[in-house]
């Protein structure tokens, strides 16, 4: 144990040491509101939201370390609103007058900032039902606040006091969904509440925080129903392959869309004019007069319009959608794969014709219009947000966040550079003495996230497993890929590959496909001759054979892999070594000492083993 603790603070001295110089060097925006002890942050998290303000002078993006807000003209940061508790922020929203700004996510109270100052002025205590949604009133004054329960509370915003609560706001199967959408009428006296696949709308009077009518009709509740800009009429999408136009005065039904289609996890909306009514689905968005019932026109897509937004004016409307594309590897058409390419379609609702494609980096998760109508900012999966000319359909600047992380490494090859792969399909090669990002590559060939990754241990080589169940090899350096070694042959969320360690020489890494571990061939030389080593390790006799944690010994002479015990191989002949059993559970992680002699199991049990690997007992020492 001693050994062990020498060597721990060795290790945190080397770092100490090597941060030591450049955190001089550091630019500022690294420098925000870092958590106590934390040296510096590279990335600014993955993107949940993204809101223009009302003037159109800030963008505010929405990540899981708070809330980053940008210049919109020229995208320059401008200030970071971080939450005390570390929990990841995913609803962000300016109110009317643009003087404030509420924050809210994973179950935490809702805040409201002061756009002038950036500071605090309060937060909305719920006493443990969490904000799943919030709407301001059409004059700023009013925030109503959805929880967990199946209540909706309105508050006054200037001096954060509780007004009132909808009681029963929410159909009564909905509880713990927190499927909320609560838009205001536009004169603000009323309030409609969705939630649920259940097929209700309720509408509220703000004022006394009594209800008025309830809309029955198979209706689906997430952003499935719009108000007309006068109010008068809420139209709500149904399971019925139809649209219904309500009477918000009367309760009335006033007027059915039939043959609408069945593609019901787009929002619909009302242009700002109110003559028209946009309807997503596949093969385009359709546009329905609101006026006569008429269909008007299908503006076509080859594929499902996946969102969409009317700009201010009604101008201008912008639908995203996806193609899959078929892509050769070699000119003689042999070898192919598919891949999904992104863009959004800007039209011109006088004319409806097409005005401009934007090509973007990933699927688009939301978009929005500036307030002038002028740019379109786009939120992408990919954690990119790209910020347009809607007039040119020209990129005007990329706000580069960074997805959540499952490979890191030092480049050796490299002094100086650190390296990240993350979930997005994106691996970053950083600075280590500005802390500034050198490279961004794009890992095309996974049409699926990434769920694991390793670095070569002198960070020259990448590899990356995918959801969509295949594992390539990369060159970290360059970004290029250098072989296929698992192709898309895994369907079951059971058995995505997950890739783990490599050999301390490089030249073989692991991959974990849950019931057993593949060694494949990684070294380049090996990878051009397409030469590949496959030894299956078998399950042993009385362990479970699902594998949740491996490591190499730092000779390379010994693989060990962690199920319901620890199970000691031989990397070479795949034969069996020994077996450690003395965690309650499954061991979760597991590392070996420099020298090899000592070996740190995790488990679930919740303690920690050393074990002596001379003799292969357990190490006098046991920490809980």
């Amino acid at each position: 144990m001693k050994r062990y603790t020498v060597f721990s603070a060795l290790v945190l001295l080397c770092l100490l040491l090597i941060f030591q110089g450049t955190l001089r060097a550091a630019p500022d925006i690294a420098q925000w509101h870092l958590p106590e002890g934390a040296i510096t942050r590279l990335g600014k998290g993955p993107v949940n939201q993204i809101a223009y303000s009302p003037d159109g002078k800030h963008l505010a993006v929405c990540s899981y370390i708070g809330v980053w807000i940008y210049d919109a003209p020229t995208g320059t940061e401008q200030a970071l609103l971080t939450r005390d508790t570390g929990r990841a922020v995913s609803k962000v929203g300016f109110s009317p007058d643009g003087q404030t700004l509420a924050v809210t996510g994973d179950r935490q109270e809702l805040q409201l900032w002061d756009t002038r100052t950036w500071t605090l002025n309060g937060t909305l205590d719920k006493e443990g039902n969490w904000p799943t949604d919030f709407a301001f009133s059409p004059d700023g004054n009013t925030i109503a606040v959805a929880d967990l329960g199946q209540n909706t509370e309105l508050w006054d915003v200037s001096t954060i006091r509780f007004k009132c609560t909808l009681e029963d706001s929410a159909d009564p199967h909905s509880e713990g969904t927190g499927l909320f959408f609560l838009p205001f009428s536009p004169n603000g006296d009323t309030v409609a509440i969705g939630s649920n696949p259940y097929g209700t709308v309720r509408l509220w009077e703000t004022s006394t925080g009594t209800p008025k009518h309830t809309f029955i009709g198979e209706i689906t509740p997430k952003e499935g129903f719009s108000f007309s800009p006068d109010g008068n009429t809420l139209a709500t999408r149904s399971f019925t392959n139809t649209v219904l136009l309500w009477n918000t005065t009367t309760g009335r039904l006033k007027q059915t869309l039939e043959d609408i289609g069945n593609d019901l996890g787009v929002s619909i909306a009302y242009s700002p004019d109110g003559k028209m009514l946009a309807i997503p689905g596949w093969g385009g968005l359709q546009l329905w007069d609101t006026e006569t019932g008429e269909h008007k026109q299908t503006l076509e897509q080859s594929e499902k319009i996946e969102s969409f937004a009317f700009s201010p004016d009604g101008k201008t409307i912008a639908g995203m959608s996806a193609q899959q594309r078929e892509v050769w590897y070699d000119d003689s058409k042999t070898h192919s794969t598919y891949l999904i390419y992104y863009s959004v379609s800007l039209w011109d609702t006088a004319t409806l014709q097409r005005k401009s494609t934007l090509e973007t980096t990933d699927s688009v998760e939301s978009l929005v219009f500036h307030p002038d109508g002028d740019t379109i900012a786009t939120m992408n999966a990919d954690n990119m947000v790209q910020v347009w000319d809607a007039g040119t359909g020209e990129l005007t600047y990329t706000l580069e966040h960074t997805g959540g992380i499952v490979g890191i490494s030092y480049n050796l090859e490299r002094p100086g550079t650190f390296m990240t792969a993350h979930k997005d399909k994106m691996s970053r090669v950083w600075d280590t003495g500005t802390h500034t990002r050198k490279h961004t590559f794009r890992l095309t060939e996974h049409t699926d996230a990434l769920n694991s990754a390793a670095f070569s241990p002198d960070g020259g080589t990448l590899a990356t497993g995918s959801l969509d169940g295949s594992v390539q090899l990369w060159d970290a350096t360059t970004g290029m890929l250098k072989e296929t070694l698992i192709g898309r042959k895994y369907t079951s969320e059971s058995y995505y590959p997950a890739v783990g360690p490599f050999s301390p020489d490089g030249e073989t890494v692991v991959v974990n496909l849950g019931g057993a571990v593949q060694l494949l061939g990684a070294a380049p030389a090996r990878v051009k001759r397409m030469i590949r080593i496959r030894k299956y390790i078998e399950r042993a006799h009385g362990l479970s054979f699902w594998v949740s944690s491996v490591a190499y010994s730092p000779d390379g002479k010994t693989l060990a892999h962690g199920c319901n015990g620890t199970v000691l191989w031989n990397p070479l002949t795949g034969t069996l070594k020994n077996r450690l059993a003395g965690h309650a559970g499954t061991v979760t992680s597991l590392t070996y000492h420099p020298d090899g002699d000592i070996l740190a199991t995790a488990g679930q049990d919740g303690t920690v083993l050393l074990w002596d690997l001379t003799s292969h007992h357990l190490n006098p020492q046991k920490e809980e």
